[in-house]
């Protein structure tokens, strides 16, 4: 199964319904290990029907084996992730979000971890269909180009939304709204950017709603005659920091 590399995973379906009014606010909390067996279920079924990933894998039939074994994959991915990013959750790996922030070396522990992580990564590789690893590599480089393109050197600034996802018996409740704004915040705080990719037109619509615009987008499958769907929009959205408020009075 291909799954881009640790850096190329891509946001997630939609969370929250924008014209929803909450009683209760979701709380946020760091996400933790105990949560990840919980957490890489709820990506599993959250991306069941991404359409990036089934542009990939070609529909592939999500068999509860097929499930089981992407389960066990994205509970070692987020374990990585988890070190090296910032995870935020709700309700214990019900809804979560990983954010990587640029400028973080990590410590000596974590180059073990990139390089055992890249070691699998390429024996997953060597795994994976010949098809896949074509539109993997149509997915890579039209992105690239984009981000190329659209953010430039500014991208080394930014923050990156790398997944949020929402098990679907909490979608509808703000969890998903309630992760992007934590990391909204920490933008504003560190007055940096924050981008993503959206895959759908119903993510679209979240993240504008949370002050997200388009400012890219590539399109897969539009040349791929063994492709027989729609073809596949993926678009880059951006955020840009909002001021702070110092809680200074002012007076005419």
């Amino acid at each position: 199964m291909q799954l881009h590399g640790p850096d190329e995973m891509h946001a997630g379906d939609s969370t929250t319904d924008p014209d929803v009014e909450y009683l209760i606010s979701p709380i946020v909390t760091p996400l933790r290990y105990a949560h990840l067996k919980k957490a890489s279920l709820t990506w599993v079924d959250a991306f069941e029907k991404d359409p990036v990933l089934r542009y990939i894998d070609n529909n592939r039939k999500q068999t509860p084996k097929v499930k089981e074994t992407t389960q066990i994959v994205m509970f070692c991915v987020l374990a990585y992730w988890k070190r090296r990013k910032v995870a935020l959750t709700v309700d214990a790996g019900a809804s979560v979000i990983f954010c990587t922030v640029p400028d973080n070396p990590g410590a000596p522990i974590d180059h073990c971890i990139d390089w055992v992580a890249k070691c699998i990564g390429k024996i997953f590789q060597l795994l994976t269909r010949d098809e896949e690893k074509k539109r993997a590599a149509e997915f890579e480089t039209k992105m690239k180009n984009a981000i190329s393109r659209s953010l430039g050197d500014q991208i080394k600034q930014m923050l990156y939304i790398d997944t949020l996802a929402t098990e679907p018996a909490s979608q509808g409740w703000g969890y998903g709204g309630a992760l992007l704004e934590s990391v909204g915040a920490l933008g504003d705080m560190t007055n940096r950017a924050i981008w993503l990719k959206s895959t759908n037109e119903k993510n679209t619509s979240f993240y504008s709603f949370h002050g997200y615009k388009v400012v890219d987008a590539v399109v897969l499958g539009d040349d791929n005659p063994d492709w027989h769907n729609a073809p596949v929009v993926v678009k880059i959205m951006v955020r840009e920091p909002r001021p702070q408020n110092t809680g200074g009075n002012t007076t005419a």
